[in-house]
């Protein structure tokens, strides 16, 4: 650079700005629509699935609805990242779409999962949740024996 004499003038210093303290990461809210549209996809074709097969989940009854509601969690868990897992979101998360694709009332889903280690069915649908989500994030078809429908009829008595 230049200065009014035109002499060449000394480089002026790079100011440097502090540094803020570094915070954890957290999802993007691109990864959360991620995931909602995951779950979304995967709970309506599971619930299709089963009304094919003659069960409708949203005139089932209420235990019949908070094993769909274990199912669905435990596909969340499977396609969340870890960090979130079990966390209090993705419980709000699963309960508001169980609500609308299974015709169960926002509390009682939260409820159900609230009661999830200390019930044997629903920890059952749980884990088809978790197996058939797996399963599906790679191949995009969730194996029979881990579906909705499966899980359900196995572990209740309709």
């Amino acid at each position: 650079m230049m200065n009014s004499l035109g002499n060449a003038s000394p480089p002026q210093p790079v100011q440097k700005r502090p540094v803020s303290e570094r915070q954890p990461p957290q999802q993007g809210r691109s990864d959360k629509c991620g995931l909602i549209t995951q779950l979304h996809i995967l709970i309506s074709l599971q619930v299709r699935d089963c009304r094919e097969q003659g069960l409708e989940i949203e005139t089932a009854p209420q235990a019949v609805r908070e094993y769909a509601v274990a199912w669905l969690y435990g596909a969340a868990c499977a396609l969340c990242d870890k960090p979130q897992r079990h966390s209090g979101a993705l419980i709000n998360l699963v309960s508001q779409l169980a609500s609308r694709k299974t015709g169960i009332r926002q509390p009682e889903a939260v409820q159900a999962l609230s009661t999830l280690t200390g019930n044997a069915t629903l920890l059952a649908c749980f884990r088809n949740g978790v197996s058939g989500a797996e399963h599906w994030s790679g191949h995009r078809y969730v194996p029979q024996e881990n579906s909705l429908y499966v899980a359900v009829t196995s572990n209740a008595f309709i």
